[in-house]
Protein backbone atom coordinates (compact mmCIF):
# COMPACT_ATOMS: atom_id res chain seq x y z
CA UNK A 1 0.00 0.00 0.00
CA UNK A 2 1.66 2.69 -1.15
CA UNK A 3 0.62 7.10 -0.39
CA UNK A 4 0.00 9.20 -3.44
CA UNK A 5 3.31 10.90 -2.53
CA UNK A 6 5.38 7.68 -3.33
CA UNK A 7 5.63 6.88 0.53
CA UNK A 8 4.43 4.08 2.61
CA UNK A 9 2.36 4.86 6.19
CA UNK A 10 3.30 3.52 9.83
CA UNK A 11 0.82 -0.09 8.88
CA UNK A 12 2.42 -0.64 5.39
CA UNK A 13 6.19 -0.94 6.87
CA UNK A 14 5.32 -2.28 9.88
CA UNK A 15 3.48 -4.98 8.28
CA UNK A 16 5.94 -4.87 5.94
CA UNK A 17 8.48 -5.49 8.72
CA UNK A 18 6.24 -8.38 10.45
CA UNK A 19 6.57 -10.44 7.29
CA UNK A 20 10.54 -9.97 6.65
CA UNK A 21 11.41 -10.32 10.49
CA UNK A 22 9.09 -13.82 10.11
CA UNK A 23 9.48 -14.64 6.59
CA UNK A 24 13.40 -13.89 5.59
CA UNK A 25 14.58 -13.98 9.32
CA UNK A 26 12.48 -16.89 10.86
CA UNK A 27 12.33 -14.58 13.98
CA UNK A 28 9.59 -16.70 16.54
CA UNK A 29 9.27 -13.41 18.66
CA UNK A 30 9.24 -9.86 17.67
CA UNK A 31 9.27 -7.25 20.70
CA UNK A 32 8.08 -3.97 19.80
CA UNK A 33 9.53 -1.52 22.77
CA UNK A 34 7.35 1.59 22.01
CA UNK A 35 5.22 4.15 23.64
CA UNK A 36 1.75 2.66 25.00
CA UNK A 37 -0.09 5.31 23.30
CA UNK A 38 0.94 3.20 19.94
CA UNK A 39 -1.40 -0.07 21.57
CA UNK A 40 -4.55 0.61 18.79
CA UNK A 41 -1.81 0.22 16.39
CA UNK A 42 0.01 -2.64 16.78
CA UNK A 43 -3.23 -4.09 17.99
CA UNK A 44 -4.50 -3.84 14.06
CA UNK A 45 -0.85 -4.05 12.69
CA UNK A 46 -0.79 -8.13 14.47
CA UNK A 47 -4.44 -9.15 13.99
CA UNK A 48 -3.56 -8.30 10.30
CA UNK A 49 -0.09 -10.21 10.34
CA UNK A 50 -1.72 -13.15 12.19
CA UNK A 51 -4.81 -13.00 8.88
CA UNK A 52 -1.84 -12.92 6.76
CA UNK A 53 -0.52 -16.18 8.30
CA UNK A 54 2.61 -14.21 9.39
CA UNK A 55 2.11 -14.39 12.80
CA UNK A 56 0.62 -17.52 14.24
CA UNK A 57 1.01 -19.76 17.19
CA UNK A 58 4.42 -20.53 17.22
CA UNK A 59 5.52 -16.95 16.05
CA UNK A 60 4.70 -14.22 18.21
CA UNK A 61 4.57 -10.27 18.07
CA UNK A 62 4.71 -8.58 21.59
CA UNK A 63 4.46 -4.91 21.98
CA UNK A 64 6.10 -3.72 24.98
CA UNK A 65 4.33 -0.73 26.39
CA UNK A 66 5.98 2.26 27.47
CA UNK A 67 4.94 5.41 29.54
CA UNK A 68 5.50 8.38 27.76
CA UNK A 69 8.36 10.99 28.73
CA UNK A 70 6.97 14.44 29.26
CA UNK A 71 8.59 17.58 29.65
CA UNK A 72 7.66 19.51 32.43
CA UNK A 73 5.07 21.42 31.37
CA UNK A 74 3.66 17.80 31.25
CA UNK A 75 3.40 17.58 27.12
CA UNK A 76 5.52 14.36 25.53
CA UNK A 77 8.39 14.94 23.87
CA UNK A 78 8.90 15.16 20.24
CA UNK A 79 11.60 12.93 19.88
CA UNK A 80 11.35 13.05 15.91
CA UNK A 81 11.81 16.87 15.72
CA UNK A 82 14.53 16.77 18.13
CA UNK A 83 12.38 18.17 21.15
CA UNK A 84 14.49 15.63 23.89
CA UNK A 85 17.36 16.41 26.31
CA UNK A 86 20.61 14.82 25.13
CA UNK A 87 22.48 13.01 28.01
CA UNK A 88 25.13 15.11 28.75
CA UNK A 89 23.11 18.23 28.39
CA UNK A 90 20.75 16.35 30.88
CA UNK A 91 23.81 15.75 33.46
CA UNK A 92 25.55 19.51 33.15
CA UNK A 93 21.98 20.58 33.66
CA UNK A 94 21.31 18.35 36.76
CA UNK A 95 24.95 19.18 38.24
CA UNK A 96 23.94 22.99 37.89
CA UNK A 97 21.01 22.96 39.71
CA UNK A 98 22.41 20.29 42.72
CA UNK A 99 25.28 22.89 42.89
CA UNK A 100 23.01 25.45 43.38
CA UNK A 101 20.57 23.50 45.98
CA UNK A 102 23.59 22.00 47.92
CA UNK A 103 25.35 25.81 48.24
CA UNK A 104 21.98 27.00 49.62
CA UNK A 105 21.61 24.24 52.49
CA UNK A 106 25.14 24.27 52.88
CA UNK A 107 26.73 27.46 52.06
CA UNK A 108 29.79 27.31 54.30
CA UNK A 109 31.15 24.08 52.13
CA UNK A 110 34.53 24.67 50.38
CA UNK A 111 34.37 25.09 46.60
CA UNK A 112 35.85 21.22 46.79
CA UNK A 113 33.66 19.79 48.48
CA UNK A 114 30.45 21.18 46.84
CA UNK A 115 31.64 20.12 43.51
CA UNK A 116 31.82 16.60 45.37
CA UNK A 117 28.31 16.77 46.60
CA UNK A 118 26.54 18.33 43.76
CA UNK A 119 28.28 15.52 41.45
CA UNK A 120 27.21 12.63 43.55
CA UNK A 121 24.14 14.33 44.09
CA UNK A 122 23.00 15.16 40.70
CA UNK A 123 23.98 11.47 39.40
CA UNK A 124 22.20 9.85 41.88
CA UNK A 125 19.44 11.93 40.88
CA UNK A 126 19.18 11.24 37.80
CA UNK A 127 19.34 7.39 37.92
CA UNK A 128 16.93 7.60 40.85
CA UNK A 129 14.19 10.07 38.36
CA UNK A 130 14.79 7.22 35.36
CA UNK A 131 14.47 3.78 37.72
CA UNK A 132 12.00 4.92 40.05
CA UNK A 133 9.06 5.02 37.69
CA UNK A 134 7.38 2.20 36.62
CA UNK A 135 8.37 1.74 32.76
CA UNK A 136 4.55 1.41 31.66
CA UNK A 137 3.91 4.53 33.63
CA UNK A 138 3.90 7.81 32.18
CA UNK A 139 5.96 10.61 33.73
CA UNK A 140 7.52 14.49 33.57
CA UNK A 141 10.95 14.99 33.44
CA UNK A 142 11.72 17.92 35.39
CA UNK A 143 15.77 18.67 36.39
CA UNK A 144 14.64 21.11 39.18
CA UNK A 145 12.53 18.17 40.61
CA UNK A 146 15.35 15.44 40.08
CA UNK A 147 17.34 17.01 42.24
CA UNK A 148 14.90 18.37 44.83
CA UNK A 149 15.34 17.99 48.34
CA UNK A 150 11.93 17.35 49.16
CA UNK A 151 9.59 14.60 47.79
CA UNK A 152 10.40 11.02 46.22
CA UNK A 153 13.72 12.36 44.68
CA UNK A 154 17.46 10.78 44.67
CA UNK A 155 18.94 13.44 46.33
CA UNK A 156 16.19 12.81 49.25
CA UNK A 157 17.13 9.57 49.50
CA UNK A 158 21.03 10.56 49.62
CA UNK A 159 20.19 13.40 51.98
CA UNK A 160 18.20 10.75 54.31
CA UNK A 161 21.25 8.09 53.91
CA UNK A 162 23.78 10.52 55.41
CA UNK A 163 21.64 11.57 58.40
CA UNK A 164 20.91 7.85 59.27
CA UNK A 165 24.76 7.11 58.65
CA UNK A 166 25.77 10.06 60.79
CA UNK A 167 23.39 9.09 64.10
CA UNK A 168 24.76 5.11 63.34
CA UNK A 169 28.19 6.65 63.49
CA UNK A 170 27.44 8.35 66.53
CA UNK A 171 25.74 5.95 68.09
CA UNK A 172 29.02 3.99 68.19
CA UNK A 173 27.89 0.06 67.59
CA UNK A 174 26.86 0.08 64.06
CA UNK A 175 26.48 -3.56 63.77
CA UNK A 176 22.89 -4.18 62.52
CA UNK A 177 21.39 -8.10 62.40
CA UNK A 178 18.41 -8.65 60.04
CA UNK A 179 16.43 -11.81 60.80
CA UNK A 180 14.24 -12.56 58.16
CA UNK A 181 12.78 -15.15 60.66
CA UNK A 182 11.18 -12.58 62.51
CA UNK A 183 7.29 -13.08 62.68
CA UNK A 184 4.84 -9.35 61.38
CA UNK A 185 2.96 -8.28 63.23
CA UNK A 186 -0.09 -7.79 61.35
CA UNK A 187 0.24 -3.74 61.27
CA UNK A 188 3.27 -4.13 59.45
CA UNK A 189 1.75 -7.25 56.83
CA UNK A 190 -0.94 -4.52 56.27
CA UNK A 191 1.55 -2.03 55.09
CA UNK A 192 1.49 -1.52 51.05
Amino acid sequence: MQKSDGGFGYAATDLAAVRYRTQELKATRILYCVDSRQAAHFDMVFRTAKTAGWLTEDVKAVHVQNGTINGPGGKPFKTRSGGTVRLADLLDDALHQAEQVVAEKDPDLAADGLAKVAHLASIGAVKYAELSTARAKNYNFDVEQMVNFQGDTGVYLQYTHTRVSSILRKAGDTEVAFNPNLALAAEERALP
